[in-house]
């Protein structure tokens, strides 16, 4: 018997609340798909770091020869900007920290963003692993909220996170996931193999999201 799912015209009910958001989940499920459209639709700026290079339709692409200033500009304009890292890890996790730098400095030095701001960091786990406590992805989620700033970890290997942030994020948004997702899930006093049951019946592309109190869903954005 499957699990029929709510569709919902976007994620305003997640991306309104306080806090950071943490999104996992087994690959090819839905997470960045779901993330980015749903973020196309907010009346907000949004900075994308794209090390997947995911399709992000109504996003302005940039990359490292874009000019810093330019792309500040734009996210404080409400623009969507779709940032693709070039070359291999090392350079890309620079890239990363410079482009936080960037919009952590403006926050600093102008009070914050007026037009909220959202920053969605694909693939967290490469970028702030366990026992990275000096990451500017800790910086976002710990005072990002003070400047405007909204924190979206997408990860499908949340083991690997390191869990200083993890325990920063206010709502985690679950979509299907398997057996290794467990102990993750588990140490949230969340019903793991609920969970995997619900998703083991639900439609593809189909989420969960939890508050820190309580777990709703599924739902499946209607694109």
């Amino acid at each position: 018997m499957s699990i029929k799912c709510r569709k919902v015209k976007d994620l305003n009910f997640v991306w309104d609340l306080p806090g950071s958001k943490h999104v996992t989940g087994i690959t090819r499920h839905g997470k960045t798909f779901t993330v980015v459209n749903s973020l196309a639709q907010v009346q907000a700026g949004v900075l994308f770091f794209n090390c997947q290079q995911e399709d992000a339709p109504g996003y302005i692409r940039a990359d490292r020869y874009t000019d810093r200033g330019q792309i500040i500009t734009a996210l404080k304009a409400g623009h969507k900007i779709n940032y693709i890292p070039i070359g291999h890890q090392g350079m890309a996790e620079l890239e990363f920290e410079c482009l936080l730098m960037s919009v952590i400095t403006e926050a600093m030095g102008r009070g914050g963003y007026k037009k909220k701001l959202y920053v969605v960091m694909d693939e967290i786990q490469d970028f702030c692993p366990q026992g990275n406590k000096k990451s500017n992805a800790h910086w976002i989620a710990r005072r990002g909220q003070r400047f405007g700033i909204t924190g979206v970890y997408i990860s499908q290997r949340p083991q690997e996170i390191e869990k200083v942030l993890l325990s920063q994020c206010e709502q985690h948004i679950i979509f299907k996931v398997n057996d290794f997702y467990i102990p993750y899930l588990n140490s949230y006093r969340l019903p793991g193999d609920e969970i995997k049951s619900i998703f083991d019946q639900a439609e593809k592309y189909s989420f969960l999201v939890y508050d820190g109190l309580k777990l709703e869903g599924p739902f499946k954005l209607d694109v």
